[in-house]
């Protein structure tokens, strides 16, 4: 019974099973947001100290900013990391980082920002992944429609993604949460720039794997 249960929910239940694709019941989206917490919470005061505010640690240790892109990365990681295997998805990840922080740097650059570093993170991260995600899932539907079952898991990951995408915490202008359609993902390069340049990634390894396999 739970050979069934890890073999049918834990991971996907169409692929052959080996060491190197296995779930290992998400070791690495727990690794990830721990990670996150502790570089945000015990390091980043520390860090910060002894280095340039706009400096390139920035990218990935004091800018680290678990909040509404952590939920976001956490739901997405729900699919791709049971789909691809926990080391292939921790892959992934190291990879995701300095690509989508330099994404991320170079739309800055091109609209003219000088912040240079400052301010980017798990945020630019959550963006390109959900990305990876979206195309994935439009890449599948078909046998989505298959098994309707199938359909819970990408459906709430994408609601989910939507709602976190369009509710914004308080800022200078606002004392409370406030509702702005897709605000969070066209408010900054460092979430739009990320995004579509992982739909274009998306998109090539899609078609690189359908020539494969024809």
């Amino acid at each position: 019974m739970a050979k069934e249960f890890y073999k049918n929910f834990i991971n996907e239940k169409e692929k052959t099973l080996s060491w190197k694709n296995s779930n290992y019941i998400y070791i690495s989206t727990i690794l990830i947001i721990i990670s996150v917490f502790v570089f945000n919470k015990i390091f980043y005061t520390q860090i910060n100290q002894i280095t340039l505010s706009n400096n390139f640690w920035n990218c990935f240790l004091t800018s680290i900013n678990p909040n509404f892109s952590l939920i976001m990365f956490f739901v997405v990681s729900l699919y791709l990391e049971r789909k691809y295997g926990s080391i292939n998805y921790f892959i992934l990840i190291i990879c995701s980082i300095p690509i989508a922080n330099i994404i991320s740097f170079s739309f800055d650059f091109l609209n003219g920002d000088t912040l240079g570093w400052c301010g980017k993170g798990i945020s630019c991260v959550s963006f390109f992944v959900f990305g990876l995600f979206l195309v994935d899932f439009l890449f599948n539907i078909k046998k989505f429609l298959k098994n309707k079952l199938s359909l819970i898991l990408p459906i709430f990951i994408i609601v989910i993604c939507i709602v976190f995408m369009c509710i914004n915490l308080p800022d200078i202008e606002h004392s409370v949460i406030y509702f702005d359609f897709f605000g969070r993902l066209t408010e900054n390069p460092g979430h739009y720039g990320p995004f579509a340049t992982s739909i274009v990634i998306g998109f090539v390894f899609q078609f690189i794997n359908a020539r494969k396999s024809d």
